[in-house]
């Protein structure tokens, strides 16, 4: 009974056992594509993973158990010596507009209005300046100009920064607008 029952289903449904066939021999390429290749190298990415991870938090331990707390008090009382005295004090304004105006002069630039806003930072005993400026000139003067701002022992923070073309009567050329802040010590005198 049970091979005749086969022999009419497939007489009858022969088109949807062929596709029920192909879809089982598929399912079963898949699952032993799986077995034999993906499942190993799964695996073997999940171990390497889980080493990867140990090996950072054994390293993260030894980091912070390298140091003690009064070293680190000692290191970071430096580190911020060492930051103050990299600021100026606040009489050496006039000097950061002279360096942005010798600067423009070297690259060749026109340096345009500069405007600057100041406010005090008491818990930090700085005051902070924001200055704003805009160079014209071509592009290899600008880069040669962004170079040398780089380059300035000052400690200068980028705010915004804006280039554009320009096409004037007289030649075409690069506007690059910048928004610096900086820090100076108040009430003190250059010496």
């Amino acid at each position: 009974m049970g091979a005749s029952l086969l022999k009419e289903i497939w007489s009858g449904q022969r088109r949807s056992c062929l596709v029920l066939g192909w879809l089982i021999g598929l399912n079963l390429m898949v699952y032993l594509t799986l077995q034999w290749w993906g499942v190993p190298l799964v695996a073997e990415r999940e171990n390497r993973f889980i080493q990867r991870q140990a090996e950072l938090r054994q390293s993260v331990q030894q980091g912070s158990a390298a140091e003690a707390p009064g070293v680190a008090f000692d290191r970071v009382q430096h580190e911020l010596t060492e930051f103050y005295t990299r600021i100026p004090p606040h009489a050496e304004f006039t000097g950061l507009i002279d360096e942005l105006v010798t600067l423009a002069s070297r690259s060749r630039l026109e340096l345009n209005a500069i405007s600057y806003s100041s406010k005090p930072l008491e818990s930090l005993s700085l005051l902070h300046y924001g200055v704003s400026f805009s160079v014209t000139g071509d592009y290899d003067q600008i880069k040669q100009f962004v170079h040398a701002l780089e380059q300035s022992p000052r400690v200068l923070a980028l705010q915004d920064i804006g280039l554009q073309y320009t096409d004037g009567q007289r030649r075409s050329g690069v506007s690059l607008r910048l928004s610096l802040s900086t820090y100076f010590r108040p009430g003190e005198q250059s010496s």
